[in-house]
């Protein structure tokens, strides 16, 4: 049975988003604790994603290129060089890395005052325009765009959730077994 690309094209660029976005949050100086759930994190979601060919091609990543957690900046770079393998498969843009970083991290107090004063039409509108690569005034023109990038929120909102459930889990877990 072969997988609906459309559902692959739904979830997989929320998917990216989840992970970039934890590759970018990870400790600068991780401990060896936080290393280890990290890497456990990223080798068990590699296990769940519901693409079969997704899953399978992830795992073959990890298995050919080592998750690198030493750092936030070597994490942040083994999960672009993941999308990144990706993205040439599907012939798709492949943004430069430098270019992924001020996208994940050039979010200050000032712009995020700014974005927090908007109202959430507009904070959906202006998300989804930079997510799309769109104009506002393309954006607005298109209803159908609008309906769709709510729609990606709702599923970055859902992988976020899953995300942070399997740290958690394995975080538990991992406790519970160092306490035998």
């Amino acid at each position: 049975m072969s997988y609906p690309s459309r559902f692959v094209e739904f979830f997989g660029p929320a998917t990216w988003k989840a992970i970039h976005s934890i590759a970018f949050n990870y400790p600068e100086n991780p401990t060896e604790e936080q290393k280890k759930t990290y890497s456990d994190f990223f080798t068990n979601f590699s296990k769940v994603i519901p693409c079969p060919a997704c899953s399978k091609h992830f795992q073959e990543f990890i298995k050919n290129n080592p998750i690198k957690t030493d750092s936030r900046e070597e994490l942040s770079r083994w999960v672009y060089d993941s999308h990144s393998e990706v993205n040439k498969m599907n012939k798709k843009p492949n943004p430069s890395f430098l270019e992924v970083k001020e996208k994940y991290t050039s979010w200050g107090p000032k712009q995020l005052m700014s974005f927090n004063k908007l109202s959430q039409n507009e904070k959906d509108t202006y998300l989804a325009a930079t997510n799309l690569n769109l104009t506002t005034d393309n954006l607005i023109k298109e209803k159908e765009f609008v309906d769709y990038a709510n729609s990606q929120n709702l599923i970055l909102v859902f992988f976020i959730f899953i995300s942070v459930f399997l740290f958690y889990y394995f975080y538990k877990k991992r406790l519970k077994l160092n306490k035998n």
